[in-house]
C-alpha cells in the first residue's frame, strides 16, 4: 500500500510525541514512587526503627542521589541527608555482610559531592578505620574494578595535596596494610589516580 510522504511525516511527528508523554509520565511516575518511599524512610528515622530504616536506605548511588541530591533543585531527602546518613552508620556494631554489601553497593559507583556524598564518604573512612579487618575480609570477595571504584571515593578529595587528605589517605592505607597488602596497593593506585585527575 502506498503511503504518502505527508502521511509518512505526520506518523513519525505523531510517533515521537507518542514517545515523548510516555518518557514524560514514566520520569513522573518514578517521581512520585522515589518521594513515597522517601517519605516511607524518613518515618523510619522519626519512629527510629533502624532494621526497617536500613532495609528502605538506598542501595546505589543513583537511589541515594535521588533522595539526597541537589540537581536544579534539592530531592526529597536533601534536608535530612546528615541525620540519616549519621544513622546509617551508627548501628556498625551489627556490622555483617549484609550491611557491607549496602555500603560498597553505594560507594562503589559514588561521586564526590558536597552535603551527602561527603557525609557518606566521612562516615565511611571512620568505619574503615574502625573495622580494617572486616573489611578486608569483605572487600577480598568483590570484583576488582568494583573494588578500586570504592577506594578512589574513600580517598577522592577536592584538595588531595593538602596535609589533611593526605593524612586521612595515609592513616586509611596503614590501618589496611596489615590485613591485606594487596588492598593497601589498590588504596595507593586509587590515591594516584586521583592526584593525575586533581584540576588544580
Amino acid at each position: 500500500m502506498f503511503v504518502s510522504c505527508d502521511t509518512s511525516i505526520f506518523m513519525k511527528r505523531l510517533l515521537g510525541i507518542i514517545l515523548g508523554l510516555m518518557a514524560i509520565t514514566v520520569f513522573a511516575s518514578n517521581q512520585q514512587t522515589v518521594s513515597q518511599s522517601a517519605k516511607e524512610l524518613d518515618k523510619a528515622y522519626q519512629e527510629r526503627n533502624y532494621e526497617l530504616f536500613f532495609e528502605l536506605f538506598p542501595s546505589s548511588f543513583k537511589t541515594f542521589i535521588d533522595y539526597y541530591g541537589y540537581t536544579d533543585k534539592p530531592m526529597p531527602l536533601y534536608s535530612q541527608g546528615l541525620d540519616h546518613v549519621n544513622y546509617l552508620f551508627s548501628d556498625s556494631l551489627k556490622i555483617d555482610e549484609k550491611y557491607l554489601n549496602k555500603l560498597f553497593a553505594i560507594a562503589k559507583d559514588a561521586v564526590w559531592e558536597a552535603d551527602a556524598p561527603n557525609y557518606f564518604q566521612n562516615n565511611l573512612r571512620d568505619l574503615i578505620l574502625k573495622y580494617s579487618q572486616e573489611i578486608v575480609s569483605f572487600l577480598n570477595k568483590q570484583d576488582k574494578k568494583e573494588i578500586e571504584r570504592f577506594w578512589y571515593f574513600v580517598v577522592y578529595s577536592l584538595y588531595p595535596k593538602e596535609l589533611d587528605n593526605i593524612a586521612h589517605y595515609l592513616k586509611i592505607r596503614e590501618r589496611i596494610y596489615p590485613h591485606s597488602k594487596e588492598q593497601s596497593k589498590i588504596i595507593e593506585f586509587a590515591y594516584k589516580k586521583v592526584l593525575e585527575d586533581d584540576w588544580e
